[in-house]
């Protein structure tokens, strides 16, 4: 079974969509994680009955600068920290936003596997071909037999 997160940017939705994004969401797992991420005046206006009802943790963001999103980035980092310390294996990004496609595109470059992979049958060999398929990684086999993986240097003068 997935546990899945639903993060809701409330700066760009409408509380009526929250409902049918948890049916669906349903259908993939178990949610574990939910929260709402705007404002003090958009949760407390639009969003605060919505939220309470439907068990949301708002998170509330500042805006310290006229023009930033700060709630988009709280947003991404959360669901970043929920994927690494593995909370959550599936996320539904409620958000008409499309400043959060690279965040769906690096979701799945991260949790890349092959559905048919299985470490009993396929061994070494078949984990070995997988971690080939991340351009970042480098897998070499080493004096002796043993294998390595580490990430791919950067070019002289490429800036992180």
């Amino acid at each position: 079974m997935a546990f899945v997160a639903v993060l809701v940017d409330c700066d760009n939705t409408a509380p009526d969509v929250l409902e049918h994004a948890l049916r669906v969401v349903a259908q993939f797992g178990q949610v574990v994680l939910r929260r709402g991420y705007s404002s003090h005046t958009t949760l407390a206006n639009k969003w605060q009955e919505a939220l309470v009802r439907l068990a949301f943790t708002p998170c509330l963001q500042f805006q310290y600068a006229a023009g930033k999103n700060t709630s988009d980035i709280a947003l991404a980092l959360d669901a970043l920290e929920a994927m690494f310390d593995r909370r959550s294996d599936t996320f539904c990004l409620v958000t008409s936003d499309s400043d959060f496609a690279y965040l769906g595109g690096l979701g799945q470059y991260l949790k890349r596997t092959d559905p048919a992979f299985s470490p009993k049958t396929d061994g070494h060999c078949g984990l070995l071909d997988m971690l080939r398929t991340y351009d970042l990684l480098v897998v070499q086999q080493e004096p002796g037999g043993h294998w390595t993986v580490r990430l791919e240097p950067r070019a002289e003068g490429e800036e992180g």
